[in-house]
């Protein structure tokens, strides 16, 4: 039997999360959290680290909160 065109029948799986992509985000976190700790400047207050491993490429994007959620806690 032949499929018709454009069927896939089995879709490729998704890879998910590699483990030293977590490592690498967590080992971020933890150094932001030791400088706030230590008072060292330099800290992602308000800010979004954006970070493609796979190009070594990071980028730090501001971010402010939105003052009429209604999340926001008083």
């Amino acid at each position: 039997k032949t499929k018709p065109k454009g069927v896939v029948r089995n879709p490729p799986k998704p890879l998910g999360i590699f483990g030293f992509t977590a490592g690498a985000l967590g080992s971020f976190q933890t150094a932001d959290i030791i400088k706030g700790l230590l008072g060292i400047e330099g800290r992602l207050l308000n800010t979004m680290l954006m970070v493609d491993l796979q190009h070594m490429q990071f980028l730090k994007v501001n971010i402010s909160r939105n003052k009429d959620c209604i999340c926001r806690i008083n």
